[in-house]
């Protein structure tokens, strides 16, 4: 099975992008988090400081192979390094 996507650090455009998701009801409608609409002030600092926490929480864009094209995110939350646990979440739209 060839592999479709892959993992990188979020760009400082890409809350260009998260922006309209966040704000579009028929993506946020299906996830757990509290629904907000967020400014893309707010959204491009949550973009910034998802680069600069890697010790408890690791965040990353979601991208296809083929065309680079930024789809999702992906989260390890609460890292415990020593019993070595962590939560995950995931969020696509394609």
């Amino acid at each position: 099975m060839k592999n479709r996507i892959y993992l990188r650090a979020f760009r400082s455009d890409d809350y260009l992008i998260s922006y309209k998701w966040r704000n579009n009801y028929d993506i946020t409608n299906g996830l757990i988090c509290r629904k907000m609409f967020i400014s893309e002030e707010n959204e491009k600092k949550w973009i910034e400081d998802a680069n600069n926490d890697k010790v408890s929480n690791v965040k990353l864009a979601i991208c296809l192979i083929e065309n680079d094209e930024y789809i999702g995110n992906v989260y390890l939350t609460g890292i415990d390094h020593v019993n070595k646990k962590s939560g995950i979440g995931f969020f696509y739209w394609r």
